[in-house]
This record gives C-alpha cells, sequence and structure tokens, in this order.
C-alpha cells in the first residue's frame, strides 16, 4: 500500500468508459504496466478484468477514486453497478467500435463488454469482438509487464516479452442492419432507466431477456450454438456472434414490447417450426427460470399454447383467456365462495342436455372453480377443501366428455367460463361464506314441532314424526339451501345414501308450493340471524360473466314455463316428459319448476287440523288465563281441560310454559324430634338415608325436615361418606393423616405400599396379593399423588424396587405400635397380612430367574436360488401350486381367490411375503383399462395390481412343492 493520499497525476473517466481502459489511461500517464496501478490505488493486484470488476467492493472504488483525485462514484459507474443484468461476454472479454476507439484516443465503453451490445449506433455496424491478428477475444486480461499499453491495442502476452499489440482501430467491420439498430436503441434506454422512475419495467425485461434469448436459440438455431465446446451443456444466455445475438434480441423485444396478439402469432409461429413443439413450461427451458420470468412472456407464451395444452394445465393456466399466467395466482379462501353444487343458474346455462349425472356434474364443476392459478397439479389436492367426497376420475371424465358432445365442442367454452367465475371470486368476492356456513349448520335443527309449524302454516301436510318421514326432506332441503352441500356424499349427515332416497327428495323438492318455498326462505332468514350472519339466503355470481360463450346448457329466463306446467302439473307427467319435450335436460326441468307458481294444495281432516286446534289453545291459555282461573278461581286442570275439550297433559304443559306452579296439593309432614335429628346428622356424621331408615320413612321426608329446621346438608355423593368426613389424631404422623384424612380406602393403600415394599416386585406384589397389576399400580400412584412425593424407585431387569427416603419414612411410621393399631381398627377383617420369610425368599428368587424364551425356529436356506426362503404353510402351498399350475398368465388377488379358494386375509399377505422375499414381481393396472372399468356415471374403484412369478420365484416354487410331496407323513403312535 503507498502512503500518498492523492496521486499528483490526474485522468478523468470519460463518457461510459469501462475502469479497466481508465486504469490503462492512468498507467500511460505514468508510464507503468496497468497491473502495478492496482497497489498505488489501494487495490489488491488481479490478474482478470471480470475478477476485478466483480470483486472490488464499492467503498475500494470509492477510496480509489478518492486516491486517484475523482470524485467518489466516477469509479463506481465505470465498474458497471448494474452489470448484474447485463451477462458478460465469453471469456468475460469486450467487443468494440474501431472507429470509436479511433475518435476517442483508445477509450474503451463499459456497455462493451455486455453481450447485450452488438452494435454501435453511432457508426451504424456491428462490434468485433476479436483481435484481428491473433483472433482473441481482447481484454480479458489486466496487461502486467512491458511497459504502459499503447491506446486501442491489442494486450494479449504472446511471451513473457512480447503482447500482441495489433492496432483495433483497423479493424474492418460490415454495416448493421436497421432492426438491430432500433433494438441496440431498445437496450439502451433499458440500461439508462435503470436508475429512474422505471426502473422496475427496465429490471423486469433485462433480467428476462437471457432466459428469451436462450429459448429463442434453443428453438430456431440450426445445430449446436457457435463457439460452444462439445459435449458441454448449453449456457443460460447462448454463446453466438453479434449479427445472431442481435438477432435473437429483436425477436426477444417483440415477445416483450410488441401487441398481445403479434406475440402470441410469432410465438405460434416459432414453435410450430420446432420439433419440440409447445409444452408448460416451453421446451428448452427449465421450470426455474420458467418460474423466474416476469408476467408478459408467460402469459404470452400460455396464449399461444392453448390449443395444444390439456384441460387441467389449460385451467390452471388460464391460457384460454387474456389473463393467462403461470400458476400461483389462485385465492386460499376461494373454497369459501364456491358451494359444494354449483349454484342453479350457473348450472342451467352449462349443463348439457345429455350425457351428465346433475349432481355429479354440478360438484365437478364447482371444484374446477378451484382449478385456476393452482400449483397443485392432482385434482384430489385441489378438490379437497371444497368437497373430498369427489373422486378426480370425475373431473377428468367430465372434462374429456365435454370435448366432443354430438357435433359441438364445449370445452372451451367451459373452461372460459370457469376462469372468468374464478378471477372475478377472487377480485370481487362473494356474498356468502360457504366454508362458514358448512361449519356452522351443524347447528342447524328442524325439530318435529318446528317443521309441523312451517308446514301447517303454509298450508302444507306435514307428514308423520318418523326418521324418514317428510321431516327428512324438509331438512335436507333447508341444509342445501343454506349450503349448496353434495347430499351425494356418503359421509354427510343427511346424504341421499339410495336411488330411492334421491327421488323421493326431488319429488319434495319438486312439489313445494310458493307459500312453502317463502316459509323454508324465512326459517333460513331467521337462522342466519340468530347467527348474527349479515349474508343473503341465495346467492349467485353474475351471469354477465357467461357473456359471448356458447354454452351448452340453456337460459332459464328463456325456457316455455307454460308448456313445462301443462305437463308437469296439469297433466300429472313425469318431468322426463317436459324435459324430452323442450329436449333439455331433466335438471333443467326441475329448476324451472321452482319458478312456477304452484297451486296451494287442500288437505283433508288430519294433522293440519289438529295443529290448527293446537294453535287455538296457545292462543287461549295466555298467562293471564292461568292466573284468572287456575290462580285465582282454584280451578282444577282437569276441569279447565274439560271445558275446553282438550286433556289435562295438555293444559298442564302450556302451564309449565308461563312458569305456573302445578303442584298445589299440601305435603304431609312427618314429626320429628329438631335436637335429635341435629345431633344424629352433624355430630355423629350420619347421611339422611341412614337417619330416614332408622325412622323407616323416606330420604325426602328427612331432608326436608332438616331444611325445616334449618340443617345444612352436606352435597351428596362420596363427599359426605363418614371416612371422607372423618380426621386422624394431630398425633399421628403427617405422612399417615396426608394419605387418610378426606380419603376413601388410605389405609388400604398403605398396607398394601407397605406389602409392596417387602417384596422385590410389583409382580410379585400382584402375586402375593391376587390383585391385578394395573389396580396396585394407580393405588400406589394415589399414594404418592396424596402425601406429594415420590416413595419408591420403580423396579428394573435384576434391579428390585426400593423406597426413597421419604419412602423409608413412611414404613417407619408404619411399624409403630399406635399406628398399626389405628390400621387394625380401620381395616378390621380387611386387614392383608404381610409375607413371610419365606414368601419373601421365593419372590425373590423367582424375580432374579428371568424366564428363557424359545428361539425362532430356523429356516433352510436355498444353495442356488436368489431368493429369501420364508415358512411355508399348507395356504401357502395351496397358493403356490396354483401359482405353478397358471405361470403362463398374468393374476391378480381375486382371480386366486376363486380359482384356490383362500380367503382373503390369508391371501394377500402371503402374495406379500411372497414379493417381498422376491418370488413375485407386481406391477398396477394401466390408466386406459383403469378408467374403462368405471361405471357409467360414476368414477372407477382401486386400482388392481397384477402379480407373476420371478424366474428364481418359480425354481423356489417347485423347489418347496417338491419337498413337501416326498416328505414322510407323520406316523401317529399307536
Amino acid at each position: 500500500m503507498t502512503g500518498l493520499r492523492t496521486l499528483p497525476l490526474c485522468v478523468q473517466v470519460a463518457p461510459g468508459e469501462s475502469v479497466d481502459s481508465w486504469l490503462e489511461a492512468l498507467a500511460r500517464r505514468y508510464r507503468v504496466p496497468p497491473r502495478a496501478m492496482l497497489p498505488l490505488l489501494g487495490i489488491e493486484p488481479v490478474v482478470f478484468v471480470s475478477t476485478l470488476l466483480a470483486k472490488t467492493l464499492p467503498e475500494t472504488w470509492e477510496r480509489a477514486g478518492a486516491t486517484a483525485g475523482l470524485g467518489p462514484a466516477a469509479l463506481r459507474a465505470a465498474a458497471g453497478e448494474h452489470r448484474k443484468l447485463l451477462p458478460a461476454l465469453p471469456g468475460a472479454g469486450s467487443r468494440y467500435c474501431p472507429r470509436c476507439l479511433a475518435e476517442n484516443g483508445g477509450r474503451w465503453l463499459l456497455e462493451w463488454r455486455s453481450r447485450w451490445f452488438t452494435a454501435c449506433r453511432r457508426h451504424q455496424v456491428w462490434l468485433a469482438e476479436r483481435c484481428p491478428q491473433c483472433q482473441a477475444p481482447v481484454r480479458t486480461k489486466i496487461a502486467a509487464g512491458h511497459g504502459p499499453v499503447p491506446p486501442a491495442t491489442c494486450t494479449r502476452a504472446l511471451d513473457r516479452r512480447r503482447r500482441c499489440g495489433a492496432v483495433l482501430t483497423e479493424t474492418v467491420m460490415a454495416g448493421a442492419d436497421p432492426a438491430a439498430l432500433e433494438t441496440q436503441r431498445w437496450i439502451e434506454g433499458l440500461v439508462g432507466a435503470l436508475g429512474g422512475a422505471d426502473a422496475d419495467n427496465a429490471e423486469a425485461a433485462l433480467a428476462d431477456l437471457p432466459t428469451i434469448t436462450s429459448w429463442l436459440a434453443r428453438t430456431t438455431l440450426p445445430g449446436p450454438e457457435p463457439h460452444e465446446p462439445a459435449g458441454r451443456a448449453r449456457a443460460a444466455v447462448p454463446d453466438t456472434d453479434p449479427a445472431t445475438t442481435a438477432h435473437l434480441l429483436t425477436q426477444a423485444r417483440s415477445l416483450l414490447t410488441g401487441s398481445d396478439q403479434a406475440a402470441i402469432d410469432a410465438i405460434r409461429h416459432i414453435s410450430a417450426g420446432s420439433p419440440t413443439g409447445f409444452g408448460n413450461p416451453p421446451p428448452g427451458m427449465g421450470t426455474r427460470r420458467w418460474r423466474a420470468l416476469g408476467p408478459v412472456f408467460p402469459g404470452r407464451y400460455l396464449r399461444a399454447a392453448d390449443p395444444h395444452l390439456n384441460a387441467g394445465d389449460r385451467l390452471r393456466t388460464k391460457s384460454m383467456t387474456p389473463g393467462a399466467a403461470r400458476p400461483g395466482g389462485a385465492s386460499r379462501d376461494r373454497d369459501a365462495l364456491v358451494p359444494q353444487l354449483l349454484w342453479p343458474e350457473w348450472s342451467a346455462r352449462m349443463l348439457p342436455p345429455a350425457g351428465f349425472h346433475a349432481e355429479k356434474f354440478r360438484a365437478v364443476i364447482a371444484a374446477t372453480v378451484l382449478v385456476p392459478g393452482s400449483t397443485e397439479r392432482g385434482y384430489a389436492e385441489i378438490a379437497a377443501p371444497l368437497n373430498p367426497h369427489l373422486y378426480p376420475a370425475s373431473i377428468t371424465m367430465a372434462l374429456k366428455t365435454l370435448t366432443d358432445i354430438g357435433a359441438q365442442t364445449y370445452l372451451h367454452p367451459t373452461l372460459v367460463a370457469i376462469a372468468r367465475l374464478a378471477d372475478h371470486l377472487d377480485q370481487h368476492g362473494g356474498a356468502i361464506d360457504y366454508r362458514r356456513r358448512r361449519q356452522i349448520t351443524t347447528a342447524l335443527t328442524l325439530t318435529w314441532t318446528q317443521w309441523r309449524d312451517l308446514a301447517c302454516g303454509a298450508g302444507a301436510h306435514p307428514g308423520d314424526n318418523s326418521p324418514t318421514g317428510r321431516i327428512l326432506q324438509a331438512r335436507r332441503h333447508l341444509h342445501q339451501m343454506l349450503t349448496g352441500d353434495d347430499l351425494t356424499n356418503p359421509a354427510h349427515p343427511l346424504a341421499l345414501r339410495t336411488a330411492a332416497e334421491r327421488t323421493q327428495y326431488l319429488a319434495f323438492t319438486a312439489g313445494l308450493t310458493p307459500t312453502l318455498r317463502r316459509a323454508f326462505y324465512q326459517r333460513a332468514e331467521q337462522f342466519l340471524a340468530d347467527h348474527a350472519i349479515d349474508e343473503p339466503v341465495a346467492w349467485h355470481p353474475p351471469l354477465t360473466l357467461l357473456r359471448g360463450l356458447h354454452l351448452p346448457g340453456i337460459d332459464l329466463d328463456r325456457v316455455d314455463l307454460d308448456l313445462v306446467k301443462r305437463i308437469v302439473i296439469d297433466e300429472l307427467q313425469p318431468p322426463r316428459n317436459a324435459a324430452r319435450a323442450l329436449g333439455i335436460h331433466l335438471e333443467h326441468v326441475r329448476f324451472a319448476l321452482e319458478r312456477i307458481e304452484r297451486p296451494e294444495r287442500v288437505f283433508t281432516k288430519g294433522a293440519p287440523l289438529a295443529w290448527h286446534r293446537e294453535q287455538e289453545l296457545t292462543r287461549i291459555l295466555t298467562p293471564e288465563y292461568f292466573q284468572r282461573e287456575y290462580v285465582e278461581a282454584r280451578r282444577p286442570l282437569r276441569e279447565i281441560a274439560q271445558s275446553l275439550g282438550t286433556t289435562r297433559a295438555i293444559v298442564t304443559d302450556h302451564a309449565h310454559r308461563h312458569g305456573i306452579d302445578t303442584d298445589q296439593a299440601p305435603r304431609k309432614t312427618t314429626p320429628i324430634d329438631e335436637a335429635w335429628l341435629r345431633k344424629r346428622y352433624e355430630r355423629d356424621q350420619h347421611s339422611t338415608g341412614q337417619i330416614a331408615d332408622e325412622l323407616g320413612v323416606t330420604q325426602m321426608i328427612v331432608n326436608r325436615a332438616a331444611a325445616r329446621i334449618g340443617v345444612r346438608l352436606r352435597p351428596a355423593g362420596i363427599t359426605s361418606h363418614p371416612q371422607m368426613l372423618t380426621t386422624l389424631d394431630r398425633r399421628l404422623p403427617r405422612d399417615i393423616r396426608q394419605a387418610v384424612d378426606a380419603s376413601l380406602h388410605g389405609w388400604t393403600r398403605l398396607r398394601r405400599f407397605q406389602i409392596a415394599m417387602a417384596l422385590p416386585s410389583l409382580d410379585e406384589t400382584d402375586r402375593y396379593l391376587g390383585k391385578r397389576r394395573s389396580a396396585l399400580t394407580t393405588q400406589l400412584q394415589r399414594l404418592e399423588n396424596d402425601i406429594g412425593d415420590t416413595l419408591y424407585t420403580r423396579s428394573a431387569i435384576g434391579k428390585p424396587h426400593t423406597p426413597t427416603p421419604r419412602g423409608r419414612k413412611l414404613l417407619h411410621a408404619l411399624q409403630r405400635p399406635t399406628t398399626q393399631a389405628h390400621m387394625a381398627q380401620a381395616l378390621g377383617p380387611h386387614l392383608e397380612p404381610m409375607p413371610d420369610q419365606a414368601t419373601i425368599d421365593a419372590a425373590t428368587t423367582r424375580f432374579h430367574t428371568p424366564p428363557k424364551k424359545p428361539g425362532p425356529k430356523p429356516l433352510h436356506p436355498f444353495t442356488d436360488i436368489r431368493v429369501e426362503p420364508i415358512h411355508i404353510g399348507p395356504a401357502t402351498l395351496r397358493l403356490l401350486q396354483d401359482l405353478l399350475a397358471h405361470d403362463d398368465h398374468q393374476f391378480y388377488g381375486e382371480q386366486i381367490r376363486k380359482r384356490a379358494g383362500i380367503d382373503t386375509g390369508t391371501l394377500y399377505p402371503a402374495l406379500h411375503r411372497l414379493h417381498t422375499a422376491g418370488w413375485l414381481t407386481s406391477w398396477p393396472e394401466n390408466e386406459q383399462e383403469w378408467l374403462s372399468g368405471a361405471p357409467p356415471g360414476r368414477g372407477p374403484g382401486r386400482r388392481r395390481t397384477y402379480y407373476a412369478l420371478t424366474p428364481e420365484g418359480r425354481r423356489a416354487a417347485q423347489t418347496e412343492i417338491a419337498n413337501h410331496t416326498t416328505r414322510p407323513k407323520k406316523v401317529p403312535k399307536v
């Protein structure tokens, strides 16, 4: 390091000059090699220019600038503060314009070190990038030795004494085409905007250029790229000459800055001419770089690739809409805005006239609303937050069927509708939180009384009070009205479990009169109000989102309601006849029936008349009526019931509703001596039940007598037991009193602790007492909790349990004569004796002699068969015989079960053992065969697993069967 604060000779940095060029100019002023100037400027000597630019810290450049007599930011700008956004040339060299070097005295521009600068706009020529004499990249190293470097010359060292020295200003370059010059102007504008207000957009464009140009090079350039060593993986930025690089940059500019349609057409043209075609991400572009791109190019590429993507990718990326984007923009709360069954208004527009089960179609389309923007690829994971009952294959089959219905293709408009709906929910939300409703509707109950009031108030018949009556359909309808739940889910409490139940439910909803529909609506409104939910009962997104889409369904506003009413209501024909007459789906007819005013049904005598009678009694039996007739006039309830033509039970029920005490008969009192009762209960601690037994009366009489004389009764239960109320003499040890006072069986636990400590383990204690180990362990834990400390150390293998210091203190207290007397008095005949010495010795011997465990029976290994031997039982032997008999066919478990007669619980574990041991090989059923076996309108079941014997497994099976066949049978002894 030098001691100079500022160098005596100063050289200014030219506009746009690179710091290594300035270093050469400064070195020429001092007549020394450029590398010799680095220590004078306080910079560690380096060899390569790229190292100087990349490794030197900003504060080092500031100190060097101050030492050179420049401003603190001059060298930082010359070193390129934004070089991270501009890829360097191969070999970290520099391009150059010979005419610029001739005009500015050999000063090199920083921008020439970037691969994106391919032409000189001032002179309209291509930039050179190699020495015309030695054909090496220029300015890769900082010159050292041989004195100062002449301006605009090649600094490549030929040997220790000579440099190339070619005069670079004499290089002749061809003129650049106008498109390349315009692209160069665009890139210079991006670099100039890095420090301004539009820096974010400029950074995004510069960051995307390497990935896009690399993809263009892989897609459009024939053969290997120039200057690319054989066998080396292609870099993220193509290694091309200036003209080719300019062409790629021009294409990239058009894809980033042109109109959407022009860019989409260009991408389709580029990908169509490539053998790799389209993909997601684009072929030739890694997933990591694809995800790092800004939103402009991915959106345009996905729109261009839309016809070539599968339905799942189209939905996830919304490639069929102007808002196409990579997955990752899905709202986490979108499942809360969608019911499990699509809204009826939307279902009517999207449900085709035939080919779909209505509920399944509505559930599938509702689940697909969660797909746009989702990063998950599996339909099961996507649909799980909304409808885990839905099979992923149902979504796949529904989208596949929409691809071609007759002569029309409805997949594209359906996907557009789903994408628009998802965007609308993400941006504007919804009026209903269906997730919350699905959670709180577990509290939604419709009792028989409520349903009867609701139905009869609307002039409808409530049916009978049975679990499968009309009340069940009413509960289903009210629940589905609020939540839109899929009732085909077997796990749902109100699930439609059979086709007959579904038919009954649909008939119920189709037959609702307008008055009854309003009553259901009011009941739903009341439920929401009770839970402080400010939401409408029903809502759906605006149908204007479907404008311009040719969907397979119908507009309910255009359905001929008069024809539906004539066929279904007036002529009492089934709804399917109306659907056939109009050429629409049966579900469309059901939606239309909800809009038709049905005539109110006239009921004969029955439940509605009884309900009207009950309503009349409710109006009569008011609190004022009971106060006047029952309390003041003292009329009996039976007389009141007879006068109203009803039963006493109904009148009593109404009285209890109004808080009227109907038990006005005088109670019989039994004379009990107050002093004697107080003495027996309070001093002798007898219970009221014991006192009642002594008097020969009921316990309730004693309780009432105690209440009259002011005796406070103890709470019922174990807390009033005499043992819980007795306290020991304060002269006994504290631990004894803690274990016995206010506790049942405290003396028993103390005695068993004393016995346990005389034996080596709790198992031996159990053997001696004849008790269960779990009961003894619980008792000793309770004793430790009562005393508040650990009393013994648990036994281990070969180590008996031993009392802790607190336990030894307790044992010493238990051995005192006074303690033994109290224990004998408390336990009486239940006092368990202590074990004698012979019992203790036998227990100790057993404890220290562990039982011997029989070892596993050894298997005889094969000598030359490379499979693991297993135990061959009768069932396994029969299985092997069947496999060898059908060795030329693949098989699955159900086939063997039918052929060999082996039950499932034995067969599949045997197959698993043979497969693990290498006797069998397995593979799953292929996708096409699995899906083709699905019943119409339903998803496929579990995928089959096929098995076959391996060559070594076949040899092992033949060997085992031969061994079992030749093995002599055991002859029973006579």
